[in-house]
């Protein structure tokens, strides 16, 4: 499935959160809408000051994990109707602004979430 992007927002730590259009019609006048958002995390900058990385290196930490990694949250309603789209569209878009914009502009956000992913990548079969 092609990703649309519909709107950019600058976080206040500077990263950016990126909202894709994936809604589809379903059956007659009803709708699968379906909005991701997605905030890219460089790893470097992330790990800008390792002195405090837990007994591994940024290089280690890349190595596992790649360069980027991406925070990615999937926002779903099923089965809306035609004249309800736009407004449930929006709405998924504002709930998800108004309960995740103040996690996501925290200034150790990317780094935390950089390490949580190489801790997750761990303990994963190779």
């Amino acid at each position: 499935m092609e990703e649309k992007q519909i709107r950019t927002v600058e976080l206040e730590n500077h990263l950016r959160l990126n909202f894709y259009d994936h809604s589809k019609k379903i059956a007659g006048d009803r709708w699968f809408v379906s909005v991701t958002a997605k905030v890219d995390i460089q790893v470097a900058d992330a790990l800008s000051a390792p002195d405090d990385l837990p007994n591994v290196s940024a290089d280690e930490i890349r190595e596992k994990i790649g360069e980027t990694v991406a925070f990615e949250k999937k926002l779903e309603r099923n089965f809306v109707s035609e004249g309800e789209k736009d407004e449930v569209f929006e709405n998924l878009l504002t709930s998800f602004l108004s309960n995740t914009r103040s996690y996501l502009s925290l200034p150790e956000f990317s780094r935390r979430f950089v390490l949580r992913a190489y801790q997750t990548s761990l303990n994963q079969p190779s």
